[in-house]
C-alpha cells in the first residue's frame, strides 16, 4: 500500500515539495522489491508506473508532471520547458533525448516535478526561492569529475538569474567512502578535474587500503567531492545539507547497484516547482 512508502525530506528544503524515495511501499518483486523506479531494471513497466503513481500520491504532486531524462553519466543539463513536462514517465522519450542523454534538469515550470534515478550515485536537489526555480542532478563518479553540479548552477544563473549564494541544496544518500572501492582511473580523473584543490579534498575524502584479495584499492567519498563542487559553484556551507547515509550499508532502506551486483531497483530524487 502507498501508506507504507517512506520518503526522505529535509528542513532546508521545507518551502518546496521534494523527496528522496526509499525502497519501501511499492509493488515490484525480486531484487527490485519494492518501490523500484527504474523501467530498465525489471520487466513490468506497469509495476514501475504504479510505483511512480504511489509516490506522486504520497508526495502530493501530479503523476503526469513527473519528468525524467535518460541518464548516461554525462555532464549535460536539460532545461525542462512546458512541452517536456511528463517526459520519461507518462510520455515517451524522444529520439534526440535517448541519443544524447542528460544527467541533470532545471526548470521554473509551475507544477513540474523533476525526477532523477539513483542506486549508489549521488542525488542533488537545488532550490532557488527568489526565482522559483529548481534543479535535480544525478552525479556518479564520472559526472562528479565532469563537475555536473557546477554546470547546473551556471545554467540556472543564465536561464533564471539564479544567485548561487542564495541557492539551497541537499546532497542525498549515496554509496559511502568505505564501500566505494575503486582504482587509479577515478583518482586520475579527480586530479584532473580539481587540479590544485585535489590534495586538499583528498585529505578529507580519499583513502586506500589492501582489500581481501591483497590488492591496494582507493576509497572515495563521491558526495564529498560533490559538496566541494557546490562550494566552488558559489553556494554557501550553511545552505547545503549532506545526508551521509550509505546506500550500500542499509539494505532495508536503500537499493544499491554495487551491493546487489546489478540485481536491484532504483530510488528517485524529486523536486517540484511551486
Amino acid at each position: 500500500m502507498s501508506d507504507n512508502i517512506f520518503l526522505l525530506k529535509y528542513d532546508i528544503l521545507q518551502d518546496v515539495t521534494h523527496c528522496f524515495t526509499t525502497r519501501t511501499g511499492g509493488v515490484s518483486t525480486g531484487g527490485q522489491t519494492s518501490l523500484n523506479l527504474s523501467f530498465s531494471r525489471e520487466k513490468s513497466a506497469e509495476n514501475v508506473r504504479e510505483n511512480y503513481k504511489r509516490t506522486a500520491d504520497v508526495l502530493g504532486v501530479d503523476y503526469h508532471k513527473l519528468t525524467r531524462v535518460p541518464q548516461k553519466h554525462t555532464d549535460r543539463v536539460l532545461k525542462i520547458t512546458n512541452d517536456l513536462v511528463g517526459i520519461g514517465i507518462s510520455k515517451n522519450f524522444t529520439d534526440d533525448l535517448l541519443s544524447s542523454g542528460y544527467d541533470a534538469m532545471i526548470t521554473n515550470v509551475k507544477g513540474a516535478v523533476l525526477c532523477t534515478s539513483h542506486a549508489d550515485c549521488v542525488p542533488i536537489l537545488l532550490y532557488d526561492s527568489e526565482n522559483n526555480a529548481v534543479a535535480a542532478i544525478h552525479s556518479g563518479w564520472r559526472g562528479t569529475a565532469k563537475k555536473i553540479c557546477l554546470r547546473t548552477v551556471k545554467l540556472m544563473h543564465t536561464e533564471y538569474s539564479t544567485k548561487p549564494a542564495l541557492l539551497k541544496a541537499v546532497i542525498g544518500p549515496s554509496i559511502g567512502v568505505d564501500n566505494f572501492e575503486t582504482d587509479i582511473d577515478v583518482i586520475d580523473a579527480y586530479k584532473e578535474a580539481f587540479k590544485d584543490k585535489y590534495e586538499e579534498y583528498a585529505s578529507k575524502y580519499v583513502y586506500y587500503k589492501v582489500n581481501n584479495c591483497g590488492v591496494n584499492k582507493f576509497h572515495v567519498s563521491v558526495s564529498g567531492f560533490v559538496y566541494e563542487t557546490l562550494i566552488e559553484a558559489g553556494l554557501t556551507p550553511e545552505n547545503i545539507f549532506r545526508d551521509d547515509r550509505c546506500t550500500f550499508e542499509n539494505k532495508e532502506l536503500f537499493f544499491s547497484h554495487r551491493r546487489d551486483k546489478g540485481d536491484t531497483g532504483v530510488m528517485a530524487a524529486m523536486i517540484s516547482v511551486k
